[in-house]
Formats: structure tokens, sequence, C-alpha cells
């Protein structure tokens, strides 16, 4: 099973709270792949620089050779819009960034992992495990 990591959960990892580490761990032990979607990457990334924690850019910088990184393909966009329409439509609109990397994780038939389902919940058939 393929499992896509949210920015919050990422931070998560970083502050080392121990249900999301104990998660992750039962993971990685029952072999499962783990990725980054280049979009939390830029979130996280983004974090780090703007508060020059240059102790937790490392830390982060060593979790994505843990991970693996996920780039966004032009059908990824694609969903992107199409849901971005849908959600518009029912007067349900989320951050483009929620949307892309809950697109991605669809697209790549993932679970993402989140403590964001009151967003993210509102994409069809994207499949989420909420971790506090």
């Amino acid at each position: 099973m393929i499992y896509f990591l949210d920015a919050n959960i990422i931070s998560y990892v970083m502050r080392q709270v121990p249900s999301v580490i104990s998660r992750l761990q039962e993971l990685i032990k029952n072999s499962a792949d783990i990725r980054i979607p280049i979009i939390s990457y830029y979130e996280v990334k983004r974090g780090l620089l703007s508060n020059n924690s240059m102790h937790k850019l490392a830390l982060f910088d060593a979790q994505m050779k843990v991970f693996g990184l996920v780039p966004m393909r032009e059908t990824t966009f694609e969903l992107a819009a199409q849901i971005y329409a849908q959600l518009k439509s029912a007067g349900k609109l989320i951050e483009d960034a929620d949307l892309f990397i809950g697109c991605s994780a669809l697209e790549h038939n993932a679970i993402l992992l989140t403590n964001n389902s009151n967003h993210l919940g509102r994409i069809p058939h994207l499949q989420i495990e909420v971790l506090n």
C-alpha cells in the first residue's frame, strides 16, 4: 500500500508526536511505501526557511531521504481542475495546496495521512487516514 504524508503530518514527525511516530513505524514495519507529495514538501520547506529554522530544516532533509518525493504531473493538475469545478459548484472549495496534495494521492491510489479531514474529505474518493 502507498501512503502520502500531508504537510501537517510531516510537522508532527519533526516534533516527534508519539502517536504519529508509532503509526509510521507500524507502516514501515509492514513494508508500506511512504511518500511525500511535492506540495507537502513545498509547504514544509517554505515554513522552515521563512522561520530560519536550520535545525528543523536539517531534520526535514533527512526525512526526505527516508521517504521519497512524488512530483506532480499534468494529469494531477487536470484532475485537480475537474475536482475544483465540482467543489466550487457545491460551494465547498478548499485551498489549492490541499487540492493538489489530495489529487496527487488520489491519482496514485495512495492513502493520505493527515489531520485535515475537514478539507481533504471533500475530495471525492480520496482515501484518508487521520492522525493526531
